[in-house]
């Protein structure tokens, strides 16, 4: 909303010096960016609005573009189902999935193209399963991947493929003993939040709204970024201390509750109708 055009900007933050010559479209086409970040200034230049972003990190980035000069931004954080996400038994849920092993299992979901997303940093996620021993784990993998991806994976494997319904979604991060979120950049990320939900820690990158949601070796792992060696060393940890982070992560995803983050949003209107 406060960009040119691009809902991931790959860290160019071209947005806080204009957009021009955007390195996301081909030449030709790249000061359309511009054009874009001045109609939406222009929108805004006399309004006096109230923003609400999902993530400090997006507000700290909100802050810096000219869209929202002198605009009240707040943060609320998106808000999630606890009732819905919540632990199940895992031997029950890894029999639903078809998940028929001994070893842990290691979670991760790439969406339609999401293995050639270079910002799922799915290529991290495969550099960190080649660090794990060949029995040491056994890995769920939902939505689709691409042959090349997948055979270079060396470990026992279970692909599910798409998730329809989303009571299965439940049911898959509680088959799971640890869920891996390599993303380069979220504005929040629900997999994060709905994985805590279910008891399931996670190993991820310190970027974007996941900043607020893992507290490092409490409910999950923060790996150094952009870094496969350390993913797989996040992955280890949360197997090896799985329960004590469970109860961590159950507990701190109901800060997202409807109740809480709803009345956060009931606090905002408010206080906005009587102003």
């Amino acid at each position: 909303h406060f960009t040119g055009g691009c809902p991931c900007d790959g860290y160019c933050e071209g947005y806080t010096r204009g957009c021009s010559n955007c390195p996301r479209l081909e030449k030709g086409n790249a000061d359309e960016t511009a054009a874009n970040l001045i109609r939406k200034t222009a929108i805004y230049k006399d309004r006096k609005v109230t923003v609400v972003s999902p993530s400090n990190w997006i507000l700290e980035h909100a802050m810096l573009s000219p869209v929202f000069k002198g605009q009240d931004i707040r943060k609320i954080s998106n808000c999630i189902d606890n009732d819905f996400y919540h632990p199940m038994e895992k031997e029950a849920a890894k029999k639903e999935m078809g998940v028929v092993t001994d070893k842990p299992v290691v979670m991760f979901a790439s969406v339609k193209g999401g293995s050639k997303n270079p910002n799922k940093g799915f290529n991290y996620l495969l550099d960190a399963i080649d660090k794990l021993g060949e029995d040491e784990v056994h890995l769920l993998i939902l939505g689709d991947i691409d042959d090349e991806s997948l055979a270079r994976i060396k470990q026992s494997y279970t692909l599910y493929g798409y998730i329809m319904e989303e009571r299965m979604m439940a049911v898959a991060y509680n088959a799971a003993d640890v869920t891996v979120v390599p993303s380069l950049q979220e504005s929040f990320s629900y997999s994060v939040c709905e994985s805590l939900s279910c008891g399931t820690p996670v190993t991820a990158f310190p970027i974007g709204g996941i900043l607020d949601q893992i507290t490092h070796e409490k409910n999950g792992y923060f790996a150094k970024f952009k870094d496969g060696s350390s993913l797989a060393d996040g992955i280890r940890f949360c197997i090896e201390n799985h329960d004590r982070l469970s109860a961590e992560a159950i507990q701190g995803a109901r800060r997202f509750s409807y109740d809480n983050i709803g009345k956060e949003w009931h606090d905002l209107y408010m206080a906005l109708v009587e102003k």
